[in-house]
């Protein structure tokens, strides 16, 4: 008997605590998503980063040295999960540490060896017990056709596919996804749409910005739903616009 609840007691203390992953006790979030061009747009400080209430920062082409000085300015953002095994990467810095974080790989293109691309993922508790999954990815901008062909942005969008369909409560999956090809654009992603399910946050395209107009950078969503968006049109010290999406659970 002394045995047992020893037992019992050894996996009590030793299980995951979920109490710092919980969300605060609120119905809103706000996500900032930006791919900052090899940290230009960090290095810069606009005060539109550098006043954000953003409860989530979103990155592509960050390096955690600029985003560990973007926290030094902002008090009570906490947990940076990236994805860097290069100069830049795909990185998540958040208000509340996550239940679970972790990082997925995808293909490289070898035209481009400073930046890494790949899917940083962050698992957070909800007040009513749901638990929110927030998807961070770069997809790859080139693959060699002579090599790869799409092969290795297929491979980009079925890892994407899995983590959704891995996770049963409320996703927003977000970052620049390059899809400028008319394969990508016309079929590759409608497809994986299709077999996630998931919603897409709108955002106006804008014909002077080329990753506007390609409609590089995505937000989808699953569970939350979209209640204000931003494009900040104004910034210019990266090729992609700032975004801000508010959602509401």
């Amino acid at each position: 008997m002394k045995t047992t609840l020893f037992i019992f007691l050894f996996f009590l203390i030793n299980l995951p605590s979920f109490a710092g992953c919980l969300l605060p006790n609120q119905d809103r979030i706000e996500i900032l998503l930006w791919n900052v061009k090899e940290d230009r747009g960090i290095q810069n400080m606009p005060v539109q980063l550098a006043d954000s209430e953003a409860d989530f920062f979103l990155f592509q082409e960050a390096s955690a040295y600029a985003i560990n000085t973007l926290r030094d300015h902002l008090p009570g953002r906490e947990t940076l999960t990236i994805h860097n095994g290069r100069t830049y990467g795909v990185g998540t810095l958040s208000r509340t540490e996550p239940c679970e974080a972790y990082t997925v790989e995808v293909d490289d293109e070898p035209v481009m060896p400073k930046i890494d691309k790949g899917i940083v993922v962050q698992i957070f508790k909800l007040k009513d017990g749901r638990k929110l999954k927030m998807i961070n990815v770069h997809l790859p901008l080139f693959i060699l056709s002579m090599s790869y062909g799409e092969g290795g942005y297929k491979k980009g969008l079925r890892a994407l596919e899995k983590e959704v369909k891995s996770h049963q409560g409320p996703l927003i999956l977000a970052g620049d996804f390059n899809g400028w090809t008319p394969n990508r654009t016309s079929y590759l992603i409608p497809e994986f749409v299709q077999k996630t399910g998931l919603s897409e946050v709108e955002f106006e395209a804008d014909s002077s910005n080329r990753a506007s107009w390609l409609k590089l950078d995505r937000v989808f969503y699953r569970g939350v739903q979209p209640v204000y968006v931003q494009t900040r049109t104004e910034l210019d010290v990266s090729d992609h616009y700032m975004r801000e999406i508010e959602f509401q659970f």
